[in-house]
């Protein structure tokens, strides 16, 4: 019998041992380390009912010295005026509108004064507010109301 290749074989299995021994021992102390550490994943599903909405959209820059707000008062005295809805659509679609394009619609009492339409009508958000003007506060309305 050949010592040599018997010392060899002892020798591998010696580090195969070793190895896994190494290998159990650092999962306990790992699993120590790392406590109760859990995770859970969960699916949420809701509407948009984020409450700043209209007032952020308002307040949004169209030049350097108007707001949408103040295109929408110019657009009420000038029904022809579409620039607050290129800004408007802008805002929403960017926020909004990722997989596909949204549909909403802006009303000034029981006008409106832009609206985006869609075949499939569900709403998901609506809100309304005051805005000031010089005859005094105008109640407006918006609503998101689906995908197109």
């Amino acid at each position: 019998m050949n010592k040599k290749g018997f010392l060899g074989i002892f020798t591998d299995m010696l580090g195969w041992f070793f190895f896994f021994l190494g290998m159990v021992a650092w999962f306990v102390a790992y699993s120590f380390l790392i406590g109760d550490i859990t995770y859970e994943i969960s699916i949420q599903k809701g509407y948009l009912d984020d409450k700043g909405i209209l007032i952020s959209i308002l307040q949004t820059p169209v030049t350097e010295s108007t707001t949408v707000a103040d295109e929408v008062l110019l657009t009420i005295e000038n029904p022809s005026r579409d620039l607050a809805k290129n800004v408007i659509n802008h805002a929403l679609n960017s926020v909004y509108g990722q997989a596909q394009p949204i549909c909403w619609a802006l009303w000034q009492d029981d006008q409106t004064l832009y609206s985006v339409d869609c075949e499939k009508k569900q709403v998901l958000l609506e809100q309304s507010m005051d805005i000031a003007s010089p005859e005094g506060p105008l109640p407006i309305r918006l609503a998101i109301l689906g995908y197109t």
